[in-house]
Protein backbone atom coordinates (compact mmCIF):
# COMPACT_ATOMS: atom_id res chain seq x y z
CA UNK A 1 0.00 0.00 0.00
CA UNK A 2 3.08 1.98 0.63
CA UNK A 3 3.35 2.65 -3.29
CA UNK A 4 -0.45 4.45 -3.19
CA UNK A 5 0.87 6.83 -0.91
CA UNK A 6 3.64 7.53 -2.81
CA UNK A 7 1.53 7.81 -5.82
CA UNK A 8 -0.86 10.20 -4.11
CA UNK A 9 1.69 12.05 -1.84
CA UNK A 10 2.66 14.31 -5.14
CA UNK A 11 -0.63 15.55 -5.55
CA UNK A 12 -1.38 16.76 -2.35
CA UNK A 13 1.72 18.68 -2.40
CA UNK A 14 0.84 19.85 -5.38
CA UNK A 15 -3.21 21.25 -4.61
CA UNK A 16 -1.42 22.51 -1.33
CA UNK A 17 1.31 24.48 -3.05
CA UNK A 18 3.79 22.63 -0.27
CA UNK A 19 6.28 20.40 0.31
CA UNK A 20 5.67 16.84 1.96
CA UNK A 21 7.75 14.09 3.28
CA UNK A 22 5.99 10.92 4.29
CA UNK A 23 6.88 7.70 6.10
CA UNK A 24 9.04 9.59 8.09
CA UNK A 25 9.43 6.95 11.40
CA UNK A 26 11.32 8.98 13.48
CA UNK A 27 12.85 12.88 14.02
CA UNK A 28 15.35 14.60 16.12
CA UNK A 29 16.68 18.32 16.46
CA UNK A 30 19.60 19.50 15.07
CA UNK A 31 21.08 22.91 15.75
CA UNK A 32 17.42 24.15 16.24
CA UNK A 33 16.10 22.67 13.04
CA UNK A 34 14.46 19.40 12.76
CA UNK A 35 15.80 15.79 11.43
CA UNK A 36 13.43 13.66 10.15
CA UNK A 37 14.42 9.97 9.79
CA UNK A 38 12.35 7.76 6.75
CA UNK A 39 12.79 3.91 6.26
CA UNK A 40 14.54 3.03 2.57
CA UNK A 41 14.63 -0.22 0.90
CA UNK A 42 12.19 -1.57 2.31
CA UNK A 43 13.09 -0.76 6.24
CA UNK A 44 16.57 -2.03 5.51
CA UNK A 45 18.05 1.51 5.90
CA UNK A 46 16.90 4.54 7.97
CA UNK A 47 17.65 7.82 6.27
CA UNK A 48 17.92 11.38 7.34
CA UNK A 49 16.19 14.48 6.14
CA UNK A 50 16.84 18.27 6.95
CA UNK A 51 16.03 21.81 5.06
CA UNK A 52 17.15 25.19 6.25
CA UNK A 53 15.97 26.76 3.05
CA UNK A 54 12.46 28.82 2.28
CA UNK A 55 10.93 25.65 0.46
CA UNK A 56 10.56 23.44 3.35
CA UNK A 57 9.16 24.66 6.40
CA UNK A 58 11.07 23.56 9.42
CA UNK A 59 9.86 26.52 12.21
CA UNK A 60 7.68 24.35 14.35
CA UNK A 61 8.59 24.05 18.19
CA UNK A 62 7.86 21.23 20.71
CA UNK A 63 6.56 22.33 23.72
CA UNK A 64 5.85 20.43 27.05
CA UNK A 65 2.75 19.16 27.99
CA UNK A 66 1.10 16.94 29.99
CA UNK A 67 -2.78 15.29 29.72
CA UNK A 68 -4.83 18.33 31.57
CA UNK A 69 -8.53 19.50 31.83
CA UNK A 70 -7.90 22.11 29.58
CA UNK A 71 -6.20 19.78 26.82
CA UNK A 72 -8.38 17.04 27.30
CA UNK A 73 -11.12 19.62 26.51
CA UNK A 74 -9.75 21.28 23.16
CA UNK A 75 -9.18 18.13 22.81
CA UNK A 76 -12.97 16.72 22.76
CA UNK A 77 -13.66 20.04 21.15
CA UNK A 78 -12.14 18.87 17.44
CA UNK A 79 -12.95 15.63 17.75
CA UNK A 80 -16.75 16.44 18.07
CA UNK A 81 -16.52 19.25 15.49
CA UNK A 82 -14.41 16.72 12.61
CA UNK A 83 -16.80 13.51 13.97
CA UNK A 84 -19.83 15.50 13.07
CA UNK A 85 -19.18 17.11 9.94
CA UNK A 86 -18.05 13.85 8.76
CA UNK A 87 -21.59 12.20 9.75
CA UNK A 88 -23.23 15.17 8.37
CA UNK A 89 -21.76 14.30 4.83
CA UNK A 90 -22.14 10.01 5.60
CA UNK A 91 -18.59 9.63 5.69
CA UNK A 92 -18.16 7.83 9.10
CA UNK A 93 -20.37 4.87 7.75
CA UNK A 94 -17.24 4.45 5.77
CA UNK A 95 -14.56 5.54 7.90
CA UNK A 96 -13.46 2.31 10.08
CA UNK A 97 -11.88 4.75 12.78
CA UNK A 98 -11.66 8.60 13.15
CA UNK A 99 -8.00 9.69 15.06
CA UNK A 100 -7.91 13.10 16.22
CA UNK A 101 -4.69 13.89 17.89
CA UNK A 102 -4.14 16.83 19.94
CA UNK A 103 -0.39 17.67 19.78
CA UNK A 104 1.72 20.74 22.03
CA UNK A 105 3.40 21.62 18.39
CA UNK A 106 3.10 24.96 16.93
CA UNK A 107 4.66 27.62 14.99
CA UNK A 108 4.70 30.30 18.00
CA UNK A 109 5.82 27.78 20.84
CA UNK A 110 2.34 28.22 22.71
CA UNK A 111 -0.52 26.98 20.57
CA UNK A 112 -1.55 23.41 19.46
CA UNK A 113 -1.88 20.88 16.60
CA UNK A 114 -4.29 18.55 15.16
CA UNK A 115 -3.72 15.56 13.27
CA UNK A 116 -6.37 13.94 11.59
CA UNK A 117 -6.19 10.52 10.70
CA UNK A 118 -9.69 8.62 9.15
CA UNK A 119 -8.68 5.40 7.71
CA UNK A 120 -10.64 2.55 6.15
CA UNK A 121 -10.33 -1.16 6.55
CA UNK A 122 -12.47 -4.06 5.83
CA UNK A 123 -9.66 -6.82 7.74
CA UNK A 124 -8.62 -4.84 10.44
CA UNK A 125 -5.04 -6.28 9.48
CA UNK A 126 -5.03 -3.33 6.78
CA UNK A 127 -6.18 0.18 6.32
CA UNK A 128 -5.90 2.84 3.73
CA UNK A 129 -6.30 6.24 4.80
CA UNK A 130 -9.83 7.66 4.11
CA UNK A 131 -9.85 9.82 1.00
CA UNK A 132 -11.72 12.72 2.01
CA UNK A 133 -13.33 15.22 -1.16
CA UNK A 134 -11.30 18.63 -1.06
CA UNK A 135 -13.38 20.71 -0.78
CA UNK A 136 -15.08 18.98 2.40
CA UNK A 137 -11.36 18.71 4.13
CA UNK A 138 -10.59 22.46 3.37
CA UNK A 139 -13.97 23.31 5.25
CA UNK A 140 -12.97 20.87 8.20
CA UNK A 141 -9.61 22.58 8.52
CA UNK A 142 -10.57 26.06 8.40
CA UNK A 143 -13.93 25.56 11.35
CA UNK A 144 -10.81 23.30 13.12
CA UNK A 145 -8.57 26.32 12.99
CA UNK A 146 -11.30 28.62 14.42
CA UNK A 147 -11.09 26.70 17.87
CA UNK A 148 -9.27 28.72 19.80
CA UNK A 149 -5.44 27.13 20.80
CA UNK A 150 -5.24 25.68 17.15
CA UNK A 151 -2.64 26.73 15.42
CA UNK A 152 -1.84 24.21 12.38
CA UNK A 153 -4.19 20.84 11.51
CA UNK A 154 -2.09 17.81 9.86
CA UNK A 155 -3.74 15.02 7.63
CA UNK A 156 -2.04 12.05 8.67
CA UNK A 157 -2.17 10.03 5.12
CA UNK A 158 -0.57 6.92 6.37
CA UNK A 159 -1.64 3.47 5.30
CA UNK A 160 -1.40 0.50 8.14
CA UNK A 161 1.33 -1.31 7.05
CA UNK A 162 3.34 0.69 7.23
CA UNK A 163 1.73 2.62 10.10
CA UNK A 164 -0.59 0.71 12.91
CA UNK A 165 -4.30 2.12 13.21
CA UNK A 166 -2.99 4.55 16.87
CA UNK A 167 -0.64 7.22 17.36
CA UNK A 168 1.47 5.64 20.32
Amino acid sequence: HTYQIRDYVPRVAAKTKRPFLNDIVSYSISDSAPVFSKQAFNAKLVSELSSNNDEFDTHFQIQKAFCSKNRLDLLREADYMATQMLEKHGLMREIFQLLVILLPVSKNGIDESLVLRPVVSEDVMTAQFARIDWKLLDHLVESLLEISRIETVFYDITHKPPATFGWE
